[in-house]
């Protein structure tokens, strides 16, 4: 666990949530990436994550200020929206830095008129962490809409909509094979 003071002076701990947690954790990711329309975790994928300990959580006090999902890889990040451009989200990279973030880039899929006008590329948040653009993917392993009642699973999506960032170092390496 880190115990940092944000720019606020918060005091923000950075810590592996623990299995219990994941109801918490799945309620924060609802309330937060999921409503601003940058992606969606089932509570069966958060509980998975959680008893992995691959989710490490930020806390003011005993409050859930932000997620990220995700060790080698980061998933998913997300700080309440109150806490923002506090340093949190480098907290939550810092803590145990990965070699590549995978974040969706564009608003598409079933978001609402609000989603969408919402919606910022966090692309400008990964250069600043000191990752760059590697390539775009197709999002995977999704699910979509209804079909005669029945929820869709997606193996693969239509569109490149997922960018990939990797770290300065890793990005090098790639470009030596």
């Amino acid at each position: 666990m880190k115990n940092m003071k944000n720019e606020d002076k918060h005091t923000i701990k950075i810590r592996k949530a623990y299995r219990d947690e994941y109801k918490k954790v799945s309620e924060f990711l609802d309330n937060t990436l999921v409503k601003e329309g940058y992606g969606f975790v089932t509570s069966a994928q958060v509980e998975t994550e959680c008893k992995k300990r691959r989710i490490f959580i930020a806390l003011d006090g005993d409050n859930i200020v932000g997620v990220r999902t995700g060790t080698d890889c980061i998933y998913n990040l997300a700080v309440d929206s109150s806490y923002r451009g506090q340093g949190i989200g480098m907290m939550l990279i810092d803590v145990c830095k990965p070699y590549k973030v995978r974040v969706k880039a564009e608003p598409i899929g079933h978001l609402s008129k609000k989603q969408k006008e919402g919606f910022k590329c966090p692309r400008g948040f990964y250069d600043k962490a000191g990752y760059r653009f590697s390539h775009k993917e197709k999002g995977k392993n999704f699910w979509s809409g209804e079909k005669d009642g029945k929820r869709i699973f997606i193996k693969e999506g239509e569109k490149e909509h997922i960018e990939v960032f990797v770290t300065k170092e890793q990005r090098r390496l790639h470009e030596i094979k």
